[in-house]
């Protein structure tokens, strides 16, 4: 089996990281699809994926994370 080395072979250390890229993302796709509004050939296609999966990236994990409290509380002692 192969260890991955460094501080981010936690994968707690790579959720930190994952919340910041994904709101960056989002906010990255906004100011890009606001700026290609004045543009009449552009295609704000990727700045729409931007902000797509970085809500994506923001949101799964919050679901993911209220749904294993809920599952956790449900346990008998």
């Amino acid at each position: 089996m192969i260890r991955p080395v460094g501080d981010f072979a936690t994968p707690k250390r790579a959720v930190y990281l994952l919340g910041p890229a994904a709101i960056g993302a989002v906010i990255t796709g906004l100011v890009a699809q606001r700026g290609m509004r004045s543009r009449e050939g552009a295609d704000p296609f990727r700045a729409r994926m931007g902000v797509a999966l970085g809500t994506t990236a923001v949101v799964l994990p919050l679901i993911l994370l209220i749904w294993v409290i809920w599952a956790l509380s449900q346990v008998q002692p």
